[in-house]
């Protein structure tokens, strides 16, 4: 029975029999997908790019690891921006909008937003807009919105900013906004989340200390991997 049934098992991600030339074939295609452009996801970092065999790859899991106060956020805000300003997005369905997902779990959006404009801002100009008629304080919303569009939507991707309250959010949460927005019509390549650690640790293995914690990474990280 078990050798005869169709039904495809949702767990299972790939599979491959050595002896089958086809089945090659296809993890072949893959990995040259992945060294092509819109596979492996740029930084605006040179050298960073350098550090990790080119840039992030899809699927993969990373950790930024830091003290207390030493510009986590502000990295991963900066990376956010980059992902969508230094690549060309390939989509697998031609049907949907690629897109950057950014969850925070600390910043306020007016704080994130405020970030985003002064980082680009410098960016293009190389000074930054305080005590100028750029100033954040001076400009309306939609200059704002419209600016940072400008900047960051240039190579075609779109930019999804999310804040959320950790106290009353778990890893499901996290999976189905992902799946929610997908089904809207967007193919999600990249999704930050400043920080995972602020989730609890609902429906995770429970143990010595740090256990919930691998194992609340380990569920996020098949997630993005499949």
């Amino acid at each position: 029975l078990c050798k005869k049934t169709k039904t495809n098992d949702p767990g299972l991600m790939d599979t491959l029999t050595l002896s089958s030339t086809e089945e090659i074939k296809t993890i072949q295609s893959k990995l040259l997908e992945e060294k092509q452009e819109g596979g492996v996801l740029k930084t605006g970092w040179v050298q960073l790019n350098k550090m990790i065999d080119g840039g992030f790859y899809k699927g993969e899991t990373t950790m930024i690891c830091a003290l207390q106060h030493s510009y986590k956020s502000g990295f991963t805000q900066s990376i956010t921006m980059q992902l969508a300003r230094n690549n060309t997005p390939r989509v697998r369905d031609a049907t949907k909008k690629p897109a950057i997902m950014y969850i925070s779990l600390e910043d306020d959006m007016e704080k994130i937003l405020k970030f985003m404009y002064r980082y680009l801002y410098y960016n293009e100009n190389r000074e930054l807009p305080d005590g100028t008629e750029h100033d954040i304080t001076a400009i309306s919303p939609e200059a704002i919105k419209e600016y940072i569009n400008s900047q960051i939507g240039i190579t075609g991707y779109e930019v999804i900013l999310l804040r959320a309250d950790p106290a009353l959010w778990t890893y499901h949460n996290i999976i189905s906004t992902v799946n929610k927005y997908e089904a809207l019509g967007y193919e999600i390549h990249a999704l930050l989340i400043d920080y995972i650690n602020k989730l609890p640790t609902i429906g995770c293995v429970q143990g010595p200390a740090g256990v919930d914690i691998r194992d609340l990474w380990n569920r996020l990280r098949n997630f993005c991997s499949a």
